[in-house]
Order: C-alpha cells, then sequence, then structure tokens
C-alpha cells in the first residue's frame, strides 16, 4: 500500500491509506464515468462525495472541501477529474524535500508569470507576492493544516512535484528567466528528464505565508534551528546546484547565504557540487574563450569572494553566520576554501567542454574542419590556464598536446593559434618549475609565429615578454634584455604600451634591472609600470600587488627604508581589498613587511608612526607623516628620473 501524503498528520486527518496507483486510478476514473454525466471530464460538487463514499476516503466533507479547492478550476462548482486525481496520488505532498520539476517550471510556472503580467526579466522578489503567495493564499497547507501553503505543495502528481535530487543555492535579485533557463539548460546538458529532475528552490518549497507572518509578528527562527534544517536538506538531497550569473560578476557572491551555502555544501563529502549559469551567460563566457580569452574578471569576482563583508539581508542572520564560522576556523579560510572549488568546478566544466569539442573535430567535414578546430584549440588553451592556476600542470600540458593534436590534424598548425598553445604550454612548464621544457616551448612557438607572419601583434609581444622571462631564469640576461626590447618595440609601435599587458613586460624589465645591479633603472621602470596599472585601473589586482611588491624590493635594495614600507603597505592594501590577505600573495606581502620590520628594527603597528627606529624617520602624527614621507618619496623618485634622463641624452 502506498500511503497518499507522507506527513503523518495529513494522512490520519484528512485521507487513508490508498492501494497502488494502477488501480486507484481505474476505480477513479469508473467512477467518475458514471458521475459525469456530460462526459466532458467534470462532476459537480454535490455528487463529488457520493464518489469519495465509494472509493472509501474518510472524512467526507474535510475532503471533498480540499478536493473542490483543488479541482474547481474555474471556480462553477464543477470538479476536474485529473486535477483531483493527482492530488489523490500525490505521495508526497508536505514533504520538507518535495520539489517542482524543470518541466513544470519551463511550462505552468512561466505560462502562470506571464499571464499575471510578468516576463522572464522579473527578479524573484518582484514575482513573490503575486505568483508565489497570492496564488496559493487560500490552500490549506499539508505540513500545518493551515491556510496558506507553498508554492510546491499547491501543485498535485509527480509530473509537476516529487522529492527533491538537486538543490539551487541562488538570490532572489536574480531574474525568474535566468533561474528557469539555467536548470532547464543543466538538464538537456547532462541528459537528464525535465519531468523526473526535482529542483529544490526556497522561494517555491518553503512555506512564504509563514515567513510573512512571523516577520510581521517579529518572530523569527533562531539561527541554529534554520542551520540545522538548512544543513539536513543540503545532507538529504546531495547535489547542489550554484547558480552564477553574470559570469563576470556574479551576484551570489556578494550574498553572505549563497557563499554560506556553498561552504557547507564543500564540507559533505558526498554531497555533488556544479556551478550552472544561463544560457545567455555561458554563450557569452564562450565567447570571450574564444575571442580575447580574458578569464580575468571571472577569476577577480571569485578572488573578491569575502564572508566578513557578503551582505545579507538580515542583519541578525549575517552575525550568526560569521559567529558560527569563526567557532570552527577562520574566515579567510572560509574564503579561500570556496574560492577553490568555484575554479574547480568551472575548470571542470570548461574541461568537458572543450573534450566534447575535440570529439566534434574527429567527426568534422573536411570542408569544416579547420574552423571546428581552431574553436578547439582555443577552448583548449583557455581551460588550461585555468588548470595551471589551479596546479594542474599535467591535466592542462595533456589537454594542450590534444589542442595541437586536432590543429595538426586540420593542417593548421603553424598558425597563430598554434602558436598561442605552444606559448601556453611553456608557460605551464615553466610554472611547473621545468624551465627547459618551457623554454623549448617558447622558441618553438616564435618560430611559429614568424612563420605565420604573426609576431608583430600583441600576442607576438606577449610571448617575447614570456621568452625574455625564460632567458632571464637561465641567467642568460644579455638575451632576455633584447627580448624585452623588442616585444617593447612592438607595443610602441601598437600604441598598445599603456595597457595591463603592457605594463607586466615594464615590470618584466624592471626585475632583470634589479637583477643586474640596477635597482635606480629598475625604480625607474616600475614606476612607468606603476603608472600606467593606475591609468588603466588594473593596480588594484594581483599583478598590481606584484608590481608593488617588486617597487619595494628595488628601494630595499638602494637602502631606502622609508620608501619601501611604504610600497609594500601599499601592496598590503590591494590585497586586503581584494581580500587575499590569507592567499599566497598576502601571505608573500606580510613577509616582507615581517622582515623589513625586523631587520630593521620598526615597529608597524597601526598605531606608529615609525618614530621606534633610531635611523631617520619623522616624529609627525601617524596621518601627517604618512602624507610627508609619500611626498618626499615621489619628489626623490621625479627627481632620479630626471638625473637619469639627463643622463641619457648625454
Amino acid at each position: 500500500n502506498v500511503p497518499c501524503l507522507c506527513m503523518a498528520t495529513l494522512s490520519s486527518s484528512m485521507l487513508p491509506t490508498l492501494p497502488a496507483h494502477t488501480v486507484v486510478r481505474k476505480r477513479y476514473a469508473e467512477l467518475f464515468q458514471k458521475y459525469d454525466l456530460q462526459g466532458n471530464g467534470t462532476i459537480h460538487k454535490e455528487v463529488f462525495g457520493h464518489l469519495l463514499v465509494n472509493l472509501r476516503v474518510t472524512r467526507v466533507e474535510v475532503v471533498t472541501a480540499t478536493l473542490c479547492t483543488i479541482g474547481d478550476v474555474n471556480g462553477d462548482g464543477w470538479i476536474a477529474y485529473e486535477k483531483c486525481l493527482a492530488f489523490l496520488l500525490d505521495t508526497c505532498l508536505g514533504h520538507p524535500m518535495r520539489a517542482p520539476n524543470v518541466q513544470h517550471l519551463v511550462t505552468e510556472f512561466m505560462q502562470a508569470l506571464r499571464g499575471a503580467g510578468f516576463d522572464r526579466t522579473s527578479k524573484i522578489f518582484e514575482v513573490e507576492p503575486e505568483i508565489i503567495r497570492a496564488t496559493t493564499r487560500a490552500r490549506q497547507c499539508p505540513r500545518d493544516n493551515r491556510q496558506g501553503t507553498a508554492y510546491v505543495d499547491s501543485i498535485y502528481g509527480e509530473e509537476r512535484a516529487g522529492l527533491a535530487r538537486l538543490m539551487l543555492s541562488y538570490t532572489w535579485g536574480y531574474p525568474v528567466g535566468d533561474v528557469v533557463e539555467s536548470v532547464e539548460a543543466y538538464c538537456k546538458n547532462k541528459g537528464l528528464n525535465a519531468e523526473s529532475s526535482y529542483v529544490w528552490i526556497c522561494c517555491l518549497c518553503i512555506n512564504q505565508h509563514r515567513v510573512r507572518e512571523a516577520a510581521e509578528k517579529g518572530e523569527r527562527i533562531s539561527f541554529a534551528e534554520f542551520q540545522e534544517e538548512f544543513g539536513s536538506r543540503v545532507a538529504g538531497i546531495g547535489h547542489i546546484l550554484v547558480l552564477q550569473s553574470t559570469w563576470h560578476a556574479p551576484r551570489n557572491l556578494t550574498r553572505l547565504w549563497c557563499i554560506f551555502e556553498i561552504y557547507q555544501a564543500i564540507h559533505l563529502e558526498w554531497c555533488e557540487f556544479e556551478v550552472i549559469m544561463p544560457p545567455a551567460e555561458t554563450e557569452s563566457l564562450m565567447t570571450e574563450l574564444l575571442g580575447a580569452g580574458n578569464l580575468n574578471p571571472l577569476w577577480e569576482a571569485i578572488a573578491r569572494i569575502n564572508v566578513s563583508s557578503a551582505k545579507a539581508t538580515v542583519k541578525a542572520d549575517k552575525e550568526n553566520i560569521l559567529l558560527s564560522i569563526g567557532k570552527h576556523t577562520t574566515y579567510g579560510a572560509v574564503n579561500e576554501e570556496v574560492q577553490q572549488r568555484l575554479k574547480e568546478c568551472f575548470a571542470s566544466s570548461l574541461e568537458s567542454r572543450a573534450q566534447s569539442q575535440i570529439e566534434l573535430c574527429k567527426a568534422a567535414a573536411a570542408g569544416s574542419l579547420s574552423s571546428v578546430a581552431v574553436s578547439a584549440a582555443k577552448l583548449c588553451n583557455a581551460t588550461a590556464e585555468i588548470l595551471s592556476k589551479l596546479e594542474k600542470s599535467g591535466q592542462a600540458c595533456d589537454l594542450l598536446e590534444k589542442g595541437l593534436s586536432v590543429l595538426k590534424l586540420a593542417g593548421v598548425l603553424e598558425s597563430d593559434t598554434g602558436a598561442m598553445l605552444q606559448q601556453r604550454r611553456g608557460m605551464v612548464r615553466y610554472r611547473s618549475s621545468d624551465p627547459d621544457g618551457a623554454l623549448c616551448d617558447f622558441e618553438e612557438a616564435h618560430r611559429m609565429r614568424l612563420a605565420s607572419d604573426s609576431l608583430m601583434t600583441l600576442q607576438g609581444a606577449d610571448l617575447l615578454r614570456c621568452l625574455g622571462s625564460s632567458y632571464r631564469g637561465r641567467k642568460d640576461f644579455q638575451k632576455a634584455l633584447q627580448t624585452y626590447q623588442q616585444a617593447l618595440s612592438i607595443f610602441e609601435t601598437l600604441n598598445a604600451l599603456e595597457t595591463s599587458d603592457g605594463a607586466s613586460l615594464m615590470n618584466s624589465i624592471g626585475v632583470l634591472k634589479s637583477l643586474t645591479g640596477d635597482p635606480e633603472g629598475a625604480l625607474l621602470t616600475f614606476g612607468r609600470a606603476r603608472s600606467i596599472r593606475e591609468k588603466t585601473g588594473t593596480l588594484l589586482t594581483p599583478q598590481g600587488a606584484k608590481l608593488l611588491l617588486s617597487m619595494g624590493e628595488a628601494e630595499e635594495q638602494l637602502g631606502h627604508i622609508a620608501a619601501a614600507v611604504l610600497a609594500y603597505e601599499d601592496a598590503k592594501s590591494v590585497v586586503s581589498k581584494l581580500a587575499m590577505l590569507e592567499n599566497a600573495i598576502g601571505r608573500e606581502v606580510q613577509e616582507h613587511l615581517d622582515a623589513v620590520s625586523s631587520k630593521h628594527e620598526l615597529d608597524l603597528s597601526p598605531k606608529s608612526s615609525y618614530g621606534r627606529h633610531s635611523g631617520s624617520f619623522s616624529r609627525e602624527p601617524p596621518r601627517q607623516r604618512s602624507t610627508l614621507l609619500k611626498s618626499a618619496v615621489r619628489i626623490r623618485l621625479a627627481l632620479s628620473r630626471l638625473a637619469r634622463f639627463q643622463d641619457e641624452r648625454q
């Protein structure tokens, strides 16, 4: 026997235990046809009770009232057969894991939304009062027998709702269309049946009437109770979909509850975790990957995840979440774990897509092979960059090798794209401590660019920067300088030095000058790189922080300790704003500050004005001293640049 309702209070007080579905459907159909005198699938509510008596349903009056609410679609007293049958046979009505399926969201839910004057761009918080609460206000809740139910308990039958297999992490600020289209695309991409894919979405699965009632009374569920219920739901469903939109500035990563959901899911070993996006955002991301290939906005958005500054609608929720985190770990550790997992999810998703593209190449017709191969190779390149940043150099090199193979198969290996992949492999090898392999790749990429006449491009200049750094690592400073100068010439010819890539080149040249015993020249070059980053708005990036570190090191070489401290403090300010103090770059900055403090016996505490140093530091108030010191450093640098310029002219 299958109980018609899972919640014990309802099955005992309202409806009996019914036999198996097929038996009930057959018996119900026979009786309904007996009373359906018009033959249109409806019977009048006055004779509906007789039908229920024949079905041996107890408490006929209560059940009749409930089913009339459900089956009387037009409010004319005529009850629809299929509507009632769906209710009677629904085995999980009122279950805490009950969720709508994707098919219902795509069809009936979106139709109701449009019928109420909304569209796909309407936000969840905008449609909640009119669609989610208004349409369920008159329904009896199967969980507490009170008026007003959760949206999911107002739809019946397994063709609409069932026990959740997926849980969506999102924000109420997302457009409804983004939510629905994302889960629909996920099902299509995974080959899942939309009718059997039930997705737990809090706005539809929690009784918003009770939430509103509690808010109006000033009552709130305790955080401990909410966390326990949420944790059990995550564990019970075991598969979280994190919805990110837009791809370059995901709104969910600024919301504390969303970050906390991800963190909790990470710590459940059996919980599967995936990132999804609306189709339009996926298309935009693919366009970027196959074009400029700039994933920095996405990487920076993930790097900015910071639980301490994330937003929460309810102030008490934020306080409780931070308190909960503080009992077990640090904010920085949470930030780093969430960032790492999101990056891994993106890498895994892109790697799967790249593998699919490679398979397409094998099946492509000869006429279209070239374009398909180039697209696949570009995707391999972008994915390999991410894998390399995640220190998965083996996977990155394997993927790049496959990308080079499809280019060779299509006869377009000696091309701009081929050189790009060859360079990427060199960069991966360089990061994984294989300088010899890296140099071979860079030199091969250089040959390819010469052969394809693509060296005099920004991509060619970037290759020369990498090649120069490879020579620099082998202490072949002469070759390194010549290669850097060739790259600089290309940037200047293309009028592209005032860019982030131009700043990176200047930083590389500055490092070379420091290594060759020219800290003054290094500072001038670093100063130019900083000026470019300030103009292009790229100083507040990890690359900007590394530049400031290099400037501090050069100042230390010259014995300018105050200026070095300022540069390190500026670097610390950058990583602090990026919420990366506890990341590798943040730790490196702090190590430099600790080292200079220890070496020169400085007090670098927030209240200090460097007054305890026995050298030339000022005893002005901190803010005044900082302003004077920065001005003095800038004047000294300007005079140094002028002297350098005059020497060069002479």
